[in-house]
């Protein structure tokens, strides 16, 4: 019995020890005045309380940058007519590992791996452009609109050398709008470019 409440003791101090070397090293010194005082430091005699003073008025009234608040509006409505053509699109499949055994012998397994990629709306009948690392080695899609339906898609066609693919979107019924694609012969160096 004896030797049982030696060891819970010796236990216990151990425990106390270890308990203080962490707490002193996560608060440093101020830990110990912090310990003593029972962590009452907002109201220790070095406690000064900030005193501050919101302004009643911004800086700029937006009549005074008509401009901006024009352009404000213009990149509001340019998002609004783009994002319904934009779906996030979430890929699962099996990727093979190499791996040297403990004799040295080549093994290999399958390692399973999920992605995640955006692409956007190109056609009325459901094909999404995409890049090729997005649904490369893919063997489920699962396209998300915008408005929040989901559904499944299969890979049509890949570029890899230019990081591209084609993706089309299974089942029936109605498909947000296809975005217009622009003609890059009418691009000037400087143009603003958004990514959505």
């Amino acid at each position: 019995m004896q030797q049982g409440i030696r060891r819970l003791v010796a236990l216990a101090a151990v425990f106390a020890v270890a308990f203080a070397a962490v707490y002193f090293i996560r608060n440093g010194p101020a830990g110990f005045t912090r310990l003593w005082t029972g962590g009452a430091s907002s109201t220790g005699p070095d406690f000064r309380p900030e005193r501050f003073t919101l302004p009643d008025q911004p800086p700029l009234e937006l009549g005074d940058v008509e401009l901006l608040a024009r352009l404000d509006g213009e990149y509001a409505k340019l998002t609004a007519a783009v994002v319904p053509s934009v779906v996030s699109i979430d890929t699962a499949g099996v990727r093979n590992e190499r791996l040297i055994d403990g004799l040295g012998r080549p093994r290999s397994r399958s390692v399973p791996t999920q992605g995640q990629g955006s692409g956007v709306i190109v056609s009325h009948e459901g094909h999404v452009v995409t890049n090729y690392h997005v649904v490369q080695g893919a063997k489920v899609l699962t396209v998300k609109f915008a408005s929040g339906d989901i559904r499944k898609a299969s890979i049509v066609g890949v570029a890899p050398t230019y990081d591209l693919a084609v993706i089309h979107v299974d089942g029936s019924g109605s498909l947000p709008p296809p975005i217009a694609i622009g003609n890059s012969k009418g691009l000037k160096v400087g143009q603003e470019a958004f990514a959505i």
